[in-house]
């Protein structure tokens, strides 16, 4: 199966949903972390093409994920999207806002650029 940004972004979605059920935290990082390694890598290798609500919600899914070796995956995204946050809208603005503070990932450049554009 060949992998696009929207696949790798609906992917982190689905797996936030997944975790949004109920499955205990600890167990399904730890039944999932092959998968998890993977698409990590993966987001990656096509952040340069992730657009606004793409960061958003893979972000927002790492941090319902509770995933701590996605922070420095947090890190590039925060990166790429600092460019682009103009093209946020105001409630992918917020969950990207949301997402860092949750999983406590300090990027104070992306917060900055956050600030002044809402």
């Amino acid at each position: 199966v060949s992998f696009d940004a929207k696949k790798v972004s609906a992917t982190w979605q689905w797996l936030g949903k997944v975790r949004s059920l109920g499955r205990e935290r600890a167990g399904f990082l730890r039944d999932e972390e092959p998968t998890l390694m993977t698409l990590l890598h993966l987001t990656v290798r096509l952040a340069p093409r992730l657009d606004g609500r793409d960061i958003s919600t893979i972000c927002r899914s790492m941090a319902l994920l509770g995933c701590e070796p996605a922070h420095a995956t947090m890190r590039l995204l925060g990166a790429e999207a600092i460019p682009r946050i103009s093209s946020f809208s105001a409630q992918s603005l917020v969950t990207t806002a949301w997402a860092f503070a949750t999983l406590g990932v300090s990027e104070p450049r992306l917060f900055d650029a956050i600030a002044r554009e809402s």
